[in-house]
Parts: C-alpha cells; structure tokens; sequence
C-alpha cells in the first residue's frame, strides 16, 4: 500500500525558485479511475479547491469533446475569470497583466515562466517515467484529446531523422531495438499524446495555482512569516545548487532572494494550516482497513535485510554513478585511464562486501554489521539491521529486484545468501529474515501506513476548505487590457498543436 505522507512539495526546496507546478501539476487529474490500491491523489492539493478526476467534456453530457479544446476551467468558482476559458494564454504579450489578486498583479510572463518549467519536468517525467505516460493516456482518452494528422507526420518524421536515430539508418536502428517500424511508430505517437494532454493539463490549471499563491502570501505576510522565511533563504544561499542557479539566471540576484522567500512564506502557511488538520483516529484507521480488507493480499514473500556496499552503476536523480563522481573528482581522467579507476574502486567495494559476508557466514550478528556498516545513510541511522521489509515474490519486477530474488532462492529463513548481490546500487549481503505464504495482510503491518494516508487526506481536506474559503473573499479582478485582448479574438484557442518539443522516445 503506497503512503500518502510523501504529500507534494510546495515549497520549492529542490530548487532555489519556487516552481510548484511541476510533476505533480503536470499529472494532476492523470489517474486511472481503476485504482489498485488504497491512496489519496498525487496532484497539488492547492492547485483549485475542486477534487475529484477531470471529466471528459466537464459539463456531465458525456458528449464528446473536441480534440484541441481547452480542459474544463478549474477557476469555476471565480465567475468574474470566466472569460480566461476560451484565451490561450501562452500567446499572450509577456508585458500583459492578466489579472490582480488582492492588488498583486499575476502577468503573463510570469504564467509563461512557470509554464515552460512545468513543461519541461514533464518532458523529463515522460522520457523517465513510462507508467505516468501511459496515466496520461488514460487520461487523454478520457478527455478526448488526439493528435492531428498534422502533428502526427512531423512527429513520426522527426524520430526517423538520423539526430533521433543517433546517426543510425531506421533500419539498424529497429534492428539492435528488436522492434518493428509500426511498434516503434506507436511509441513515438504515444508519447507525443500523452505530452500533449499533460501541457493542456498544465495550462488549463497554472492560473488557478498561481491565484492560490498570490492568496496564500498575503495571508504569510499576515501570520507574521517573512522573518522565518529570510532565515530559510540565508541558509538556503549557501547552497550549491543556489549559487550555480544564480550565477545563470536571468533574474536579478535581488529577484532572486523574493521568489525564494515568498515561497519559504507559501510553504509556512500551508504548513500551519495542515497542522490544524486532525490527525488519523483508531476508529477511522480500522474503518478504513475493513473497507479494504479484501484487497489487502499478499502473495508467497520473503522479508530481508542488507547491508550495502555503495558502487552505483547509473546516474539515478542525486544519486551519482562511481564512474560520474571520478569524473567530478578528478577530471583529467580519460578513457581507459577513468575505467581502470572505475574497476579498482569497484573491486574495493566488492572485497568490502565479500568480508561483510564472510563474518555473517561466520555467525557475526547481521542487525549490527548492518547497522555499523551499511552505506545505505538512512537505514544506517535508523539502527534497523538493514530491515527491507517483506518482498513478494509474485509481485517482483525490475532487473534489481528480480536478481535479488534469484539470490534468495530457497534461502531458509534465517539464513544468509551465500553470495554477493551486485545490483545498480552497488553490492548486497543479505539474510532471509522470514518467509511467509500467500495470506492477508494484518492490520498491524498497514496501520502505520494508513494512519499517514488518512492524516495526509485530513490535511488535504484543511488546505482545500481554507483556500475555497478565501478565493471566496478575495478580490480578483481581470484587467482591461486583458479584456480588450479578448475581445479582439486574436488570441482565443485554436486547433494548432502545442508548441513545445514533445521529449524524445528512449532508446
């Protein structure tokens, strides 16, 4: 059962500006309506105070809606923005204000700016992710969203250039792929909708976030914030990834320090707000579990622990191959020389890991060389001997995973896996704590889960009543200049395609 306590970070603390709608706005309302498993939605919970999945057509006809039409508006409860619905704001002048909240002016550039960064985390997603494209899908069907004839011969077009085939003729290229041109076609189109829906996704809901932050810091201001939130921003200007950011930008370094603090502000209030929310009760939890008790199986499974020699093979997000750290460290290595460093502190790793295994084997207690040795930091910390959890073997994928099992084998519980596991995050000893049959799963083993998941709905639920209640009172006005643009027609959506570069099929 996945926890609901990883709630979206509002706050920006992954990066120095704060750029809320990113993946969790670029997948808001992309779930499939045939859920598995017991959790709440991983949108932003501030982006409208709505709920619920996107409709197809968002007037409960059930009508078919067309292919290039605008998502049904998010600002519903704002009559006066009504006119917002049918403009394509991405086509605005970046000089224009679109409209004031509380006298704050939300402009055009400032949607286009975090426009194309959310654009850009869902190229990324996408080019990563393949589970979120084909939610997506779903959700693109669901909307009726299609790819005009148009889109889909420059689509097919630019992935059979020899740029998006790495200088390979499409021939070699399916070939070493093991595809075929129609699978490979497929993919290409599917990608390119399953972009397509998640920017109009982007769009249609960025103007009702950006109104919520523009409410949520007038009321920062007023909880008296802004001195803990400079406090946030003199910590986080020191930091690397702050400094290489400003030493790029195009803002000020004075611009800079306000978006910061604003969103360290942001983040403050919605905290405060979520920690009135009432935490899970007993009563609810067991509600909760008997309503699901159906669902919550497991199949045979093993509980492990480890101990993990670090060797990681990939770059994966902040964690660093072996061979890109020797890169960083000493960059006047090359070629054969930075593989032989890579093979010698590998081979370091492993002998490491192969003592870690010796002594276990010996009978060395596993919960303290896991404690005192592992170089996974967090378990390391928690003193939980390397404690993975259970591990069912009907459910198991990935190459990490399926190799990890193929060690267990028939591995005895309390026994040790009489070998060294290399998997991308380097080298694992591992003991069979426990094996069990397929069964139900025990209260016990998801309360804690599930008091997170009903916390994190309550605190949803706070943060959403609080801020219907102050788009209530706030006073949003649209501007004339925007007015006169739409009364033009000059900028009202049209069946064009979007005009950001879908990302790139993976190879």
């Amino acid at each position: 059962m996945n926890s609901s306590s990883n709630r979206s970070n509002r706050s920006g603390s992954s990066s120095p500006i704060f750029l809320a709608l990113t993946l969790s706005l670029a997948m808001a309302g992309c779930q499939s309506e045939k859920k598995t498993e017991t959790s709440s939605s991983t949108t932003d919970k501030t982006s409208s105070p709505q709920t619920g999945s996107t409709q197809a057509n968002g007037d409960g006809t059930g009508a078919k809606p067309d292919s290039n039409a605008a998502l049904p508006a998010v600002l519903s409860d704002l009559p006066q923005l009504k006119p917002i619905t049918g403009v394509n704001l991405v086509k605005l002048p970046n000089t224009m204000v679109i409209c004031t909240v509380n006298g704050s002016p939300v402009t055009v550039s400032r949607f286009k700016k975090e426009y194309q960064a959310a654009v850009m985390s869902l190229q990324s997603m996408l080019a990563m992710q393949p589970e979120k494209m084909a939610q997506l899908l779903i959700q693109a069907k669901q909307m009726g969203v299609t790819l005009t004839p148009e889109e889909k011969t420059k689509m097919i077009e630019s992935a059979h250039s020899a740029q998006a085939l790495e200088g390979k003729p499409l021939k070699d290229f399916l070939t070493q792929r093991k595809m075929t041109e129609a699978q490979f076609n497929e993919q290409v189109l599917n990608l390119g909708l399953a972009f397509k829906c998640g920017a109009k996704v982007i769009e249609s809901q960025l103007l009702s976030e950006l109104i919520n932050r523009e409410i949520a810091l007038k009321e920062a201001h007023k909880a008296g914030f802004y001195q803990k939130a400079a406090s946030s921003f003199a910590q986080i200007k020191e930091s690397k990834k702050y400094k290489q950011y400003v030493s790029t930008a195009i803002e000020t370094p004075d611009q800079i320090r306000e978006e910061v603090i604003s969103s360290q502000m942001i983040r403050l209030m919605l905290e405060s707000i979520a920690k009135a929310a009432p935490p899970a009760s007993e009563k609810v939890v067991k509600e909760e579990f008997e309503a699901n008790k159906d669902r919550l199986k497991h199949g045979e499974r093993v509980r492990l622990s480890h101990i993990v020699v670090a060797a990681p093979a990939v770059d994966a997000g902040p964690l660093k191959s072996v061979r890109t750290q020797l890169q960083e460290q000493k960059p006047e290595l090359k070629g054969a020389d930075l593989e032989n460093e890579v093979k010698v502190i590998k081979q370091a790793q492993y002998n490491k890991a192969k003592d870690y295994l010796a002594q276990a084997m010996k009978g060395a207690d596993f919960k303290t060389l896991a404690d005192n040795y592992t170089e996974d930091e967090p378990a390391r910390l928690a003193k939980t001997g390397g404690d993975l959890g259970f591990m069912d073997l009907s459910t198991a994928n990935g190459p990490d995973q399926l190799k990890i099992m193929a060690a267990v084998g028939k591995v005895k519980a309390g026994q040790v896996v009489p070998e060294v596991v290399e998997t991308n995050f380097g080298y694992h000893v591992i003991k069979v704590t426990e094996r069990q049959t397929a069964g139900a799963i025990p209260l016990a083993e998801v309360k804690k889960p599930l008091e997170e998941m009903i916390s994190a709905k309550n605190q949803e639920k706070a943060e959403i009543d609080w801020m219907t209640q102050h788009r209530k009172s706030a006073v949003i006005k649209l501007t004339d200049e925007f007015n006169k643009a739409v009364a033009s027609g000059a900028y009202s959506l049209t069946a064009t395609a979007t005009s950001e570069k879908a990302p790139k099929v993976q190879n």
